[in-house]
């Protein structure tokens, strides 16, 4: 007897989908460049890139500046 795709059911679709990092039902799953699973669309919010790289400028040119005289 040959075995065929229709010889074992297809797994149950899952009714619904959930975040592994806040355990949270959801729809979205966002990942890093990485490939890792850091939140889901109900954990993440988004943010203004310009309005952040604003509020956070001089904070960077301080830290690169640290790193500079450590070297």
């Amino acid at each position: 007897m040959g075995w065929g795709v229709h010889d074992y059911p297809s797994p149950p679709e899952p009714d619904e989908a959930y975040c592994p990092v806040c355990d949270q039902v959801c729809e979205t799953l966002y990942r890093n460049w990485e490939g890792e699973i850091v939140g889901c669309d109900q954990c993440i919010d988004t943010v203004d890139a310009y309005e952040w790289q604003a509020e956070h400028q001089t904070d960077q040119r301080e830290f690169y500046r640290e790193m500079m005289r450590d070297e």
